[in-house]
């Protein structure tokens, strides 16, 4: 498997990881929070924050997002993650 990409969106650098079918760890290139993303299903996404007990599920990754902020903290490049990983491939 090939080491992590680099996507620039809305004026962030975002570092993919993809750890599996269905898994990636994404995050900005600055530092900070990472997000832990599968997708379990066809429409069953799970995020959660690295090291964090939080999570967000939903059948839509958009929406599992949400559910994760709800919780609490989110960052501000959290909304750009499906279009990350639809360009890295086709999420």
């Amino acid at each position: 498997m090939s080491g992590p990409t680099q996507r620039f969106l809305d004026h962030h650098q975002l570092v993919v990881d993809k750890r599996a079918a269905g898994e990636w760890i994404i995050g900005v290139a600055t530092g900070g929070r990472q997000l832990h993303v599968y997708r379990v299903a066809a429409n069953d996404w799970l995020v959660s924050e690295v090291g964090q007990r939080n999570e967000g599920r939903d059948s839509d990754l958009a929406l599992a997002l949400a559910a994760l902020a709800e919780a609490g903290h989110s960052g501000n490049w959290w909304h750009l993650v499906p279009a990350a990983l639809d360009d890295a491939d086709g999420a």
